[in-house]
Parts: structure tokens; C-alpha cells; sequence
């Protein structure tokens, strides 16, 4: 099992969800599908964590798992660079980022080499 992070930019920060996967499932294609509008990649993040989200599923830990709401809420980040210091901390392979109407995503393998104007 994998994880990832996704995350909405907003006014003044990046609020980001860790989503577990397995091997097969692309989280990114699933996002550009489904998530495709700021309201509906914010709705997602108001979840909490994910355990799983594939085309025709969506399993958070607080609503589906009975998780404690502050073991699974969304955490705001300053910065992108923060953010991908973040994703490096939790061990997430990938970062999803919807800013600017559309998602981006990226491979995690050595965080200091990510260029990104933030």
C-alpha cells in the first residue's frame, strides 16, 4: 500500500489529505475526472484523510472508518515548499496540487530537487 498527499490551494495556504492506494489505482487520473472544479476538490478535502478513492469509491477514515475527527482532519500548510516538506516527512510518493483551476501532480523521490514558485 502507497499513499499520497492532495491538496487545495486557497488565499492564503495549501490544506492537504493523505490518501492511501494501492499499486493500481492512479489517484491523479481520478482527480482530474471527478474533482475537476474548486468545490469539488475542496469537497474532497473536507473529508479528512482518505483510505481509499478510485473512480466509483471514496472511503475516509473519520466518516467510513470511525476515526476521531483530529486523527483525520485536513492541516494547512504556509507554503508549497512546506507542503512538499510535508509530503517528504509522511513518506507520500506523490503530491497532488489543485491550484489555478487544474491538478498538478508530482513524484516525491528527492524533495529538495522540486522547483516549484510558491
Amino acid at each position: 500500500m502507497k499513499h499520497c498527499v492532495i491538496a487545495v490551494r486557497n488565499d492564503q495556504n495549501y490544506r492537504s489529505i493523505i490518501c492511501h492506494y494501492d499499486e493500481v489505482s492512479d489517484v491523479g487520473l481520478v482527480l482530474r475526472r471527478k474533482y475537476h472544479t474548486e468545490d469539488a476538490a475542496s469537497a474532497l478535502i473536507v473529508l479528512g484523510d482518505l483510505n481509499h478513492l478510485d473512480e466509483h469509491r471514496i472511503s475516509a477514515f473519520h466518516r467510513d472508518w470511525g476515526y476521531l475527527w483530529n486523527e483525520s482532519v485536513s492541516i494547512a500548510h504556509e507554503s508549497l515548499q512546506l507542503l512538499i516538506s510535508y509530503c517528504d516527512a509522511v513518506g507520500a510518493d506523490r503530491l497532488h496540487v489543485f491550484e489555478d483551476g487544474e491538478w498538478e501532480s508530482l513524484l516525491i523521490n528527492e524533495p529538495e530537487d522540486i522547483k516549484l514558485s510558491a
